[in-house]
């Protein structure tokens, strides 16, 4: 029998290097096709922005649903100021509208929903029930920026988290505006203040919202003596200001505080009791400048308020100029409670529609405001306690008020 020979020493090296460049051809031309697929994304999301001009386009909305757990970890990273490219800001979806009540949006569905609030074409706007188990956030990034969701998704990766969904879509401003328009009329939001939005001011729309009344939320009673009745001490709305409706004209755009939403609505009843002439307010967190417009109007002389948001600033601003009389009287700043003038300006209460996680992360410059009365709102009544529990060893709760699932508590310095 004759053995077939060994390859001699050099044919094996050539062999071994012939099989390492034959798998490295193989990895390259695998990695080649995975990034052309993603060129390929990406320049066909191009050419569909390129059809829209610069004016139409308004922002990339990215959102994104996944535990809470994991959404506490994305926000504390977002609001330190996560290293992502041309990002505008996020918000929290705090709610969702009852799925047997129809949803207002234009029938294209490019209508941008209000930053937690959503739009309204009815009387009364659909209900509004808290999120399950699940948490959506709402991040925007400027609308050139066409691999945003691969910028986001990196992000997930480095924190760990690989169960979640993510949709991705561009806000058109002309369709967004047309539509908003269309759903948003005047509305009675207390006793005394009706929200007239600004292209609806001198119609026959405004005429008629002024002359109708609406009532405010109902207290919730004594808790163990602690907690007094809302309105003990308290001279009716109506008895104090007699039937006149105050109008307050409004144009929120892409920020929080349309008025319809249960919060802002809470707020707005609780100023109505609570301010008096000469009242200084800081109004925390102001998205549309709704609340510190609606202190001034109420009597209020000043109202410094605040947003980290500077769209939300862009917004207060014109909001108080739509209304004679406010602007002189509404000092606006870009930053939050950690701002030197939130620590140096003395105020008789401070209201604020934040997040339960807002409240809580700074619970302890809110704690040295110069204010003796303190009222909050924004969150869910199954996280009350932990706001309460939070102020409970300097603030005493004197009133809390509950509608549709959300909580406002009225607090004062012990």
């Amino acid at each position: 029998m004759v053995k077939n020979p060994r390859p001699s020493v050099e044919i094996r090296v050539l062999l071994f290097f012939w099989l390492l460049l034959r798998r490295a051809v193989i990895s390259v031309s695998f990695v080649f096709n995975f990034f052309a697929k993603k060129v390929q994304k990406i320049t066909s999301k191009v050419l569909q922005q390129s059809e829209m001009t610069e004016q139409d386009c308004l922002f990339r909305e990215i959102e994104i649903t996944l535990s809470k757990d994991d959404a506490l970890e994305l926000t504390r990273l977002l609001d330190e100021g996560a290293p992502l490219p041309d990002f505008r800001g996020y918000y929290e979806v705090l709610f969702e509208l009852d799925r047997g009540q129809e949803e207002c949006r234009p029938a294209d569905n490019t209508a941008e929903r209000q930053f937690a609030e959503g739009d309204s074409a009815k009387e009364d706007p659909p209900e509004n029930r808290p999120l399950a188990n699940s948490t959506k956030l709402v991040l925007y990034f400027s609308a050139e920026n066409v691999i945003a969701a691969i910028h986001v998704e990196l992000l997930l990766a480095a924190l760990d988290i690989a169960d979640y969904d993510i949709h991705e879509k561009i806000l058109n401003r002309r369709d967004y505006l047309e539509a908003y328009k269309e759903h948003y009329r005047p509305f009675a939001i207390g006793e005394r203040l009706v929200i007239v939005p600004s292209w609806h001011r001198g119609t026959e729309a405004e005429r008629e919202a002024l002359g109708r009344g609406d009532g405010g939320g109902s207290a919730v009673g004594d808790r163990s003596g602690e907690m007094s009745d809302c309105s003990s001490g308290v001279p009716p709305v109506r008895d104090r200001f007699g039937d006149a409706r105050l109008p307050l004209y409004l144009d929120p755009g892409l920020v929080f505080g349309t008025g319809h939403h249960p919060t802002t609505r809470l707020c707005a009843r609780r100023l109505e009791e609570a301010v008096r002439g000469g009242m200084r307010v800081i109004d925390a967190g102001c998205g549309s400048g709704i609340l510190g417009i609606a202190a001034l109007l109420l009597g209020a002389s000043l109202v410094f308020a605040f947003d980290i948001e500077r769209a939300s600033l862009r917004s207060a601003i014109q909001n108080g100029a739509l209304n004679p009389g406010i602007s002189e009287r509404l000092a606006v700043k870009h930053g939050g409670f950690d701002l030197g003038e939130f620590a140096e300006f003395p105020a008789d209460l401070l209201i604020g529609n934040l997040t339960e996680n807002v409240i809580l992360s700074w619970s302890d410059c809110i704690r040295r405001g110069r204010f003796p009365r303190l009222i909050l709102s924004g969150f869910l009544a199954e996280q009350k306690q932990n706001v309460i529990e939070r102020f409970a060893d300097e603030w005493r709760l004197v009133c809390e008020r509950e509608e549709e699932g959300w909580v406002l508590l009225d607090f004062e310095k012990r």
